[in-house]
């Protein structure tokens, strides 16, 4: 876990006040809600009552805080179907860039692309999250540069740092942080072979909707029926190294195991699946799961796999 001054220790000495603040939000050292006061903050950063007031002034209008009358700023809290608006345009403008700068990176860009992957690699295999947060930061700035999209920059700068909740905690979730390494590589990749097409997707696939779900921003009840609850951003090939996910418990005899894609799950609820599962005719209640989905007039692909365990 980072402190504050692991935090403040790893920026620049020439950061700013402003972003000194900015930063202690977006990692999460200045919380929803909590009271900032002009004469703590001074002496925490080692500044004047005028410079703090000018700096928050400057937060508020970034809608990074709130400043009642008569009272004390605060850090303002993030509402969640807010975050999820800021998932969605972050991800609709990062694809842009993305693309973009496929279709003109360099042999120099290419370097520099792959330098940060070799980074974040190294961040990970030590388990330095403030590490790859700040080469997460370095690589999509990258990206924006090498697109040339100034105004998709200045956006999403100011989008950045109102995306706490998301963008930080969610890297604190177990695996995470080799996930989310894993859909930098497939983006650097895209990027690098010149697909502009495979670079826009992959980097607004970031898997909205169940990091969204991780992030604690969206209730598992309504993911199935979230706009982009279809989007992945794992898949064989997609990048270097694949992160699979896996459970470990006791099987016994009669068990069944199904693996689907979300062409099924989003037409048919789990009490449905099971339902028809209980039969002891599992190849009749494949095709019944698949008739149900085309009576349905399915909208994506349904592939799934049952198995069932016998007595040894």
């Amino acid at each position: 876990m980072h402190t504050p001054h692991d935090i403040e220790q790893g920026l620049p000495e020439t950061v700013s006040l402003l972003d000194k603040l900015r930063m202690a939000i977006y990692h999460g050292e200045l919380g929803p809600s909590q009271r900032l006061v002009e004469t703590e903050l001074a002496a925490k950063y080692d500044t004047s009552r005028g410079a703090v007031r000018q700096a928050l002034l400057q937060l508020e209008n970034e809608g990074l805080i709130i400043r009642p009358p008569n009272r004390s700023a605060s850090v303002r809290p993030v509402a969640p179907q807010e975050a999820i608006e800021i998932t969605e345009v972050r991800a609709v403008i990062e694809g842009l860039c993305a693309a973009k700068a496929a279709a003109v990176a360099t042999e120099a860009d290419h370097a520099e692309l792959r330098a940060l992957v070799r980074q974040m690699a190294d961040a990970v295999r030590r388990g330095d999250m403030l590490a790859d947060s700040r080469i997460s930061d370095l690589m999509h700035a990258k990206i924006r540069e090498i697109g040339g999209q100034g105004t998709a920059n200045r956006i999403l700068e100011r989008l950045r740092y109102q995306d706490v909740r998301y963008q930080f905690h969610v890297s604190l979730l177990p695996g995470r942080l080799a996930q989310g390494a894993s859909e930098h590589y497939g983006i650097i990749e895209a990027v690098i072979a010149g697909d502009p097409v495979a670079a826009e997707q992959l980097t607004r696939d970031h898997s909205l909707v169940q990091q969204l779900v991780d992030s604690g921003d969206l209730e598992s009840s309504a993911a199935a029926h979230h706009p982009n609850a279809n989007i992945i951003t794992r898949a064989v090939g997609a990048a270097p190294d694949l992160v699979i996910d896996s459970v470990e418990g006791k099987i016994l005899a009669g068990d069944i195991f199904l693996l689907a894609s979300d062409g099924l799950t989003r037409l048919l609820s789990d009490a449905e699946i099971l339902e028809e599962l209980e039969t002891s005719d599992l190849e009749a209640a494949g095709n019944r799961l698949i008739d149900i989905c085309l009576g349905r007039n399915a909208p994506d692909n349904v592939t799934f796999i049952i198995v069932k365990t016998h007595p040894a």
